[in-house]
């Protein structure tokens, strides 16, 4: 949650350097639901050369959507669907061939293995004969007879 309260930080600060016609063009509803989830531990940031500072990952996803929202061309958000699309199906392709029928049976396969020699490994193992003490024996008999005598 840190994190993206400090993204929300960094992306304020970054809006805040834009000019007034920018600024104008995102909505007051967006520039106050970042203000309010900004990290309010942290006065500000302070960004003199915006080229140079490393923006963190959760900063540059909000500043994504945006540009993409409100600053993009059509052309440029046919361009970015198009690049989000190809990222998607690279990413389902990933998780078919991760999670399909083969692979599942393969891991099957591996688990049968492992129970194999599981037994294999049981069968092995020599049980030791456990054998009473002459006086536990005695000790045994005596109670025995006392309790059949009641």
């Amino acid at each position: 949650m840190e994190k993206i309260s400090k993204g929300y930080l960094e992306t304020y600060t970054i809006l805040n350097l834009l000019s007034k016609k920018m600024k104008d063009k995102i909505p007051t509803n967006v520039f106050k639901r970042i203000e309010e989830n900004k990290n309010k531990e942290i006065a500000n940031i302070n960004i003199e050369n915006l080229e140079k500072y490393k923006i963190s990952d959760e900063a540059n996803q909000i500043l994504a959507v945006i540009y993409k929202k409100y600053f993009a061309s059509e052309k440029e958000k046919q361009i970015i669907k198009a690049k989000e699309r190809l990222v998607f199906e690279k990413r389902q392709e990933e998780l078919r061939k991760k999670y399909s029928v083969d692979n599942l049976w393969k891991s099957k396969k591996r688990i049968n293995n492992v129970d194999e020699k599981i037994t294999k490994d049981k069968e092995s193992v020599n049980l030791i004969k456990y054998e009473e003490s002459f006086i536990r024996k005695m000790i045994d008999k005596v109670k025995t007879f006392f309790c059949r005598t009641k």
